[in-house]
């Protein structure tokens, strides 16, 4: 699948939503180096192993808590139906 997206300069560039994106860990030099290398071809990169699982659930508590005090919005964590984009 791809989506045609017209940018300020008026291109249409194509994504490609059917291609994965290769993750580079942070734990290996060969691999960091290759994702630096990636995101200077690519203007983007995916690295894991960033965080540990308690740094993780630390800051998906931070976002969530900001979501859920953004004034006239009814997002809820524990209530999916309130994740629309209506907010």
């Amino acid at each position: 699948m791809s989506q045609s997206n017209e940018t300020s300069d008026n291109v249409n560039n194509q994504i490609d939503y059917t291609t994965p994106t290769p993750r580079f860990s942070v734990t290996n030099d060969e691999t960091l180096n290759d994702g630096i290398t990636y995101l200077n071809e690519n203007g983007y990169a995916v690295f894991s192993d960033v965080m540990n699982q308690d740094e993780i659930n630390v800051n998906k508590d931070l976002l969530w808590n900001f979501l859920e005090n953004i004034p006239n919005v009814t997002i809820r964590r524990n209530d999916p139906e309130t994740w629309s984009d209506k907010w």
